[in-house]
Formats: C-alpha cells, sequence, structure tokens
C-alpha cells in the first residue's frame, strides 16, 4: 500500500527535517521532511538546485562528516524530488537516521552530490 492508498500517513507527528547541501558548493539543493503515524513514515525530500534524475538517495547511520551505513534505502530522484515510504515508526527512522545523502548517480557506491544532517 502507498502513502496515497486506502490509509495514508496520518499527521506530522514529530517532523524531522533535513537541510542538504553540495558536496563541494555548500548551497542548499534539497531538503528534506520525515513524518509519519504510527508504523507509516513518509520521507519526501524536495529539490531546489540541480540534481540527476535517477540520482540515489539514502538515510544513514553517521553523520555527513562520516555517514556510517546505510539505515534506509530511498526512493531515486525524480524531476521533483523523492518520496519514499517507509514501513517503520518514526521513533525507528529517528533512532537510526542520522543523516541524508544525495549521490551524483544512481549507484549508492558513487561520491555525494549532496548531504544533510536530520535535526529532530
Amino acid at each position: 500500500m502507498t502513502a496515497f492508498g486506502p490509509t495514508p500517513v496520518r499527521a506530522l507527528d514529530n517532523p524531522l527535517r533535513v537541510n542538504l547541501r553540495g558536496a563541494t558548493s555548500h548551497l542548499q539543493v534539497a531538503a528534506a521532511t520525515i513524518f509519519g503515524s504510527g508504523s507509516n513514515v513518509l520521507v519526501d525530500v524536495t529539490r531546489y538546485r540541480d540534481v540527476l534524475n535517477g540520482a540515489a538517495v539514502t538515510l544513514n547511520t553517521g553523520s555527513c562528516g562520516n555517514p556510517g551505513s546505510i539505515a534506509f534505502q530511498l526512493s531515486p530522484f525524480t524531476k521533483v524530488g523523492s518520496i519514499t515510504e517507509l514501513r517503520s515508526s518514526i521513533a525507528d527512522v529517528a533512532a537510526h537516521a542520522r543523516s541524508m545523502i544525495i549521490y551524483q548517480t544512481a549507484s549508492v557506491k558513487s561520491a555525494a552530490f549532496a548531504c544533510g544532517n536530520v535535526i529532530n
């Protein structure tokens, strides 16, 4: 079931925010809001600057300076951004996701294009 199906994410319960800055330019590239209710979390990433269509996006266990491992792989970028529904509680996402990375390509092995720390 998707976030747009019969049981959508209901409320902005304790939203988490991420401001993603370019890895080399330090300009804000995108912003994300992570919110949910129960066992459904929606991650909405909005594009502000050029990001490759199809670029991989992840939530990671560490900070931007030391991203650690991938906690959640998100939907790739489209023309407007990335929207992903996670089957986890907001508390679980908040406990594991410390940063978000947008990669230069569709591969999570490519260099980071932008990164931002998750703000509670």
